[in-house]
């Protein structure tokens, strides 16, 4: 059948779709549901892109893997394209990995160690906390030693400028300072 005008459907059943009813779509109290009823079945979104039709939105059921702009989600949420957050970013979990060729940080400070409910370790806590830098010969790191009260850096120091203790220069490439007066 044709309709060339609104189709209504005023009941509570809403709009059932496929021989064995499939697709359910249907409004109950003050909640929208599109259902897609087969188990464990994909569900997609598409919209048209010249000739073709591109899917926008991939669900699969047996995973809960979502695809956005992508055919094929291998995460729970798989984002083909840039990604934009207007807001925070939370992210929980033991491990966050960037394969990204640049890391750009509008901060002028990386805060590490900071506890999700804002509060901060102290010394003992923070002990072997710092940067490693993973190399295939050796790592390279600068970490907080709590029986030192000292950052340990496990290799040399290439200093361009001068050595300074409290913002008083100690040491440049040729002179050590006159305020030193034991060595």
């Amino acid at each position: 059948n044709i309709n060339n005008g609104t189709l209504h459907v005023k009941n509570d059943n809403g709009l059932l779709v496929g021989i064995d009813s499939d697709l359910a779509i249907r409004v109950e109290q003050n909640t929208t549901f599109i259902r897609n009823r087969l188990n464990n079945s994909i569900m997609r979104f598409q919209v048209r892109s010249g000739f073709f039709d591109t899917d926008a939105i991939t669900i699969k059921a047996d995973n809960n893997y979502l695809g956005i702009w992508k055919q094929d989600p291998l995460y729970s949420l798989d984002v083909t394209g840039s990604a934009r957050i207007s807001g925070n970013l939370i992210v929980e979990g033991e491990t966050t990995n960037l394969d990204v060729a640049n890391l750009f940080v509008e901060d002028k400070t990386i805060e590490l160690s900071r506890q999700s409910t804002g509060s901060f370790l102290n010394d003992t806590e923070l002990d072997g906390s710092g940067i490693v830098i993973k190399g295939s010969d050796s790592d390279k790191s600068i970490i907080w030693n709590n029986s030192t009260n000292s950052f340990t850096i496990n290799t040399n120091l290439n200093i361009t400028g001068t050595y300074r203790i409290a913002g008083t220069e100690i040491l440049s490439t040729t002179t050590l300072s006159s305020t030193v007066t034991n060595a």
